[in-house]
């Protein structure tokens, strides 16, 4: 998960959140995150691991993307800062921590589940 470490030692904020089902509904649904210094795709990898991928092209992608921005946990985060990214207990996860202006910092998991990936904001963080 080298890409959010880099995003975070960047200052990188959050400008857009896709959702995309692969051609092969088995993998399960994908999150395309768009921040102000790149494109991260995020997927599970057979509901064992999380794997974060820097993407160069949109074009990359061979089905469709919707719009994510406006579902829970996302629209919480838009234009926030990545802060860090901490460890997680296992490869099935990553946390992120977002700093949002006049608020509590968010802390984000996802998590590769059989059915793709889940994101969560944590409580109490």
């Amino acid at each position: 998960m080298e890409v959010f470490d880099r995003a975070a030692a960047a200052g990188a904020r959050l400008l857009r959140v896709e959702e995309r089902t692969p051609a092969d509904r088995a993998a399960g649904a994908q999150y395309l995150l768009t921040f102000d210094v790149g494109r991260v795709l995020v997927r599970g990898v057979g509901g064992r691991a999380l794997e974060a991928v820097h993407m160069e092209e949109r074009d990359d992608l061979e089905s469709e993307l919707s719009d994510a921005s406006e579902q829970e946990p996302w629209w919480r985060l838009l234009g926030a800062q990545l802060a860090r990214k901490q460890p997680a207990p296992d490869a099935r996860q990553v946390r992120l921590q977002f700093l949002i202006a006049d608020a509590r910092p968010r802390m984000l998991r996802l998590t590769a589940e059989p059915g793709g990936v889940r994101a969560l904001i944590e409580s109490g963080d």
